[in-house]
């Protein structure tokens, strides 16, 4: 049988309460879902270039999270062809609806935040 203790709302020491989180495992496995979808669209040439940008982000995240340095290398192939096009240009539409401080530094400029 569960005890009312555990059933209580985490506090630490110095009594603040710790708000119930998202384990980790789970977290990962929504992230892996979400470049999944975009992966689909990209493999069948519906992605657009906010797509591509969106997913290239989510596999750096995904990078910075496990610790892959091969997870940047293939974020930046996604982000290469829109770069080539001049979607990163200044002037241009910075890949719209993406993390501006990303895409750019993919395309050999600075972030700009």
């Amino acid at each position: 049988m569960i005890g009312a203790a555990s059933l209580a709302t985490p506090v630490d020491m110095a009594g603040i309460v710790r708000p119930p989180t998202t384990d980790g495992t789970i977290a990962l496995f929504n992230l892996e879902a979400q470049i999944d979808g975009l992966q689909q669209d990209a493999r069948f040439g519906r992605g657009t270039v906010a797509s591509r940008a969106a997913l290239a982000e989510l596999i750096t995240l995904r990078g910075l999270i496990v610790g892959r340095v091969a997870e940047y290398e293939r974020a930046e192939e996604i982000v290469k062809p829109a770069c080539a096009r001049g979607s990163c240009r200044p002037g241009g539409n910075p890949c719209a609806g993406a993390d501006a401080r990303s895409v750019p530094s993919f395309c050999g400029r600075p972030g700009r935040p």
